[in-house]
């Protein structure tokens, strides 16, 4: 592929780097449990683009790679500059997190996430491709497994991933999606319309504390 080559192979998430950068062995693999709200993203028709312009030959192939790379540059400003961190990226899925010291941080670290998911749906507007987005929040725990060549990868493992995948497959292309856990921290200050019975919430609003 061209010089727009897709970024993800060679991104590394900062709960990662940070381990990697401590100095302390690794060489088996390890898990740590942390309180975090978890932010899905999927990219709506993502199939269906990649065999199109996959047909299309060279042109249709950097095509794919500039478009994905732009995606996920924006994603990554947003996460970040909301004090988020991207963990995982599958394809055209994408796992963020933010981690909370306990319990009662996990309201602000889901309005953190919140805040990021509305203003990407925001700023996606003016991308070519469409997006759903899935909030979940709770107790979780971040494995770390690999070491083949050197190589390590974070696994999430618990409810909220559970969660999030579920509000995920449910949630309307151009929406952000709450489960019932991550609802329950912001409805307060949310504006949104139930989904279904499940508790799932689709979010239109976050209001700023008074």
């Amino acid at each position: 592929m061209a010089a727009t080559a897709w970024h993800a192979p060679s991104y590394v998430s900062s709960t990662l780097g940070t381990r990697l950068a401590s100095g302390r062995p690794l060489a088996d693999a390890e898990s740590s449990t942390i309180h975090g709200a978890l932010l899905l993203t999927d990219i709506e028709g993502w199939t269906s683009r990649v065999e199109e312009l996959c047909g299309i030959g060279p042109e249709g192939l950097d095509e794919l790679a500039r478009t994905l790379n732009e995606y996920f540059v924006k994603l990554t400003e947003i996460v970040y500059g909301h004090g988020g961190d991207l963990l995982t990226a599958t394809g055209d899925a994408f796992l963020c997190c933010w981690q909370a010291d306990d319990e009662e941080g996990l309201t602000e670290a889901t309005v953190r996430a919140v805040q990021a998911g509305l203003a990407f749906q925001t700023a996606h507007t003016g991308l070519r491709l469409r997006t759903r987005i899935a909030i979940a929040t709770g107790e979780l725990e971040i494995a770390l497994v690999g070491g083949i060549n050197g190589r390590w990868e974070l696994l999430p493992i618990g409810a909220p991933l559970d969660d999030v995948a579920v509000a995920e497959r449910a949630a309307p292309a151009g929406s952000v999606v709450l489960a019932a856990s991550a609802w329950s921290r912001v409805a307060d200050r949310g504006a949104g319309v139930e989904l279904d019975e499940s508790g799932l919430v689709t979010l239109s609003s976050l209001r700023e504390p008074p």
